[in-house]
């Protein structure tokens, strides 16, 4: 812990830093070792806590590690097969320029943020509230009022026009610049994160409304809809709170497991790729296509490598064609927890609003018929530069580790577990997106949370949820979670 403490690692964070500004342009194997290595380490120290919320459960699918092991196929892997001479940085990506003269900015880059992220993590946290002593049912409302809100979510994603989504091909742009269907159809895909992240809760304590089990069919119903769809991203989040409640009380994921977990999702990532492109479209021809071993390339031909392209191209496109959006994306991701006022203050002007469309213009023109996405490295790196990529990265590990932290303190509140299986799924897909991914999900599910259990409160007029009969909470010592004990003085 002395070598990762979080002392040497703001250091070493500074250090890279300013390393940045003077590495030369190209691609140098040494500091891509120098870069995987550092990777190792930090991945060890992650792995080497896993997240245990009950006795006998320790588990490694978690936000920490998922974050980390998509950082690394996303932003070191291409650079290992280039070392390794399975590819060339020049047929990496499909995109004819790819900015291989700032492999090495992207390297001391992402080592940055990996280094950030892990500072947020280990940094300290506080409560008011004993360990354990927080136990909250599910709230009486939040069942009812989330099947009400995810129901109408996908009925009104069918009614505004949603359904020529399913037979069209992908296009995640065209799908963004519809506005108000974009949003219905994000709103849809969190709410049944959280009917599973609720569902499984309920499980877990041996009660599960009928309104809980309801939610979790329809969730069930838009993942199958995601997949027709072709939007692999938002149906691997769905996926990854099943998965990560399973292994919280369920299973035992320990570090064989999460290697088969990656590679399955690896093996069907490029399968979707082909699967939302096919005519006819079928969920049996979907499931077919993706499953297919013809549609699935090899990791060292994946999309994966177009990513590592989009990253490079952030430091060879900013500043030296277009300016750093000086603090605008990460103003518009705080004002996006309230939905439709970002285009009032900020203006509708891509190219100074949404890194993707910056990175887009940089690899494909003005022109171009879709988008390149984004990735947290690079909208941070746009945004405020690679200091604030650095801080940035830390506010999101703090984030993250404070719903660690809660989840671990109080294992059987229903609030604190649901909003840590939502941030897992966020923080594991986070590395593909910009900083605004992390803040709205937290913020809606919170919001959600929050006003049920207020609504159920003045309904049932109890000024507060009492622990289980019979259940107390024991303080440990040491960072491991508590588990409620039966009280002394409770009945066998």
């Amino acid at each position: 812990m002395a070598l990762f403490g979080l002392f040497a690692l703001f250091l070493l964070g500074i250090a890279l830093s300013l390393g940045f500004q003077a590495v030369p342009e190209g691609f140098s194997p040494s500091l891509a070792i120098l870069a995987l290595l550092l990777f190792a380490l930090l991945f060890l120290r992650a792995v080497r806590h896993p997240v245990t919320l009950q006795a006998g459960h320790p588990t490694q699918f978690h936000g920490e590690v998922l974050f980390l092991v998509f950082s690394f196929f996303l932003l070191l892997h291409p650079y290992l097969l280039v070392i390794l001479g399975a590819v060339e940085i020049d047929t990496q990506s499909k995109f004819v320029v790819n900015y291989r003269d700032m492999s090495n900015k992207a390297l001391i880059a992402s080592m940055v943020l990996l280094v950030g992220f892990t500072m947020g993590t280990v940094s300290r946290f506080r409560s008011r509230l004993p360990m354990g002593q927080l136990a909250r049912d599910i709230p009486g409302l939040f069942p009812v009022v989330l099947l009400l809100l995810e129901v109408a979510a996908i009925g009104g994603f069918f009614t505004l026009g949603g359904a020529g989504w399913l037979q069209s091909n992908y296009n995640r742009q065209a799908q963004v610049e519809d506005g108000l269907l974009n949003h219905v159809f994000q709103l849809a895909t969190l709410l049944s994160m959280a009917a599973f992240a609720s569902g499984l809760f309920g499980l877990h304590r041996g009660r599960v409304p009928v309104a809980s089990r309801l939610g979790m069919a329809a969730g069930a119903v838009w993942a199958l809809a995601l997949m027709m769809i072709g939007d692999r991203n938002s149906l691997f989040l769905i996926l990854t709170v099943i998965f990560s409640g399973l292994g919280l009380f369920f299973l035992r994921v320990r570090l064989g497991a999460l290697a088969l977990l990656t590679f399955l999702a690896l093996t069907i990532y490029d399968g979707f790729e082909k699967a939302r492109r096919i005519e006819g479209r079928s969920l049996g021809a979907v499931v077919a296509a993706i499953v297919d071993p013809a549609n699935n390339e090899s990791l060292a031909r994946s999309s994966l490598g177009n990513t590592t392209a989009v990253v490079r191209a952030g430091f060879g496109y900013v500043p030296a064609v277009v300016d750093h959006t000086d603090g605008r994306l990460f103003a518009i991701a705080l004002a996006g927890v309230v939905p439709k006022i970002r285009g009032p203050i900020f203006g509708d002007d891509p190219m100074r609003s949404s890194s993707s469309a910056i990175l887009t213009r940089a690899l494909l023109g003005a022109n171009a018929s879709y988008g390149v996405g984004t990735s947290i490295v690079s909208d941070l790196y746009i945004d405020l530069g690679i200091w604030f990529v650095l801080f940035g990265a830390f506010l999101l590990g703090r984030l993250w580790g404070w719903l660690r932290y809660r989840a671990e303190r109080f294992p059987e509140d229903h609030d604190s577990v649901v909003l840590f299986l939502v941030g897992v799924a966020v923080f594991a897909e986070l590395p593909r997106y910009g900083f605004a991914f992390a803040v709205r999900p937290v913020a809606w599910t919170m919001l959600l949370l929050w006003g049920t259990r207020l609504l159920s409160r003045i309904f049932s007029r109890a000024p507060y949820d009492p622990p289980a009969p019979g259940m107390a909470a024991l303080p440990v010592s040491g960072s491991r979670s508590i588990h409620p004990q039966p009280a002394k003085n409770a009945a066998p």
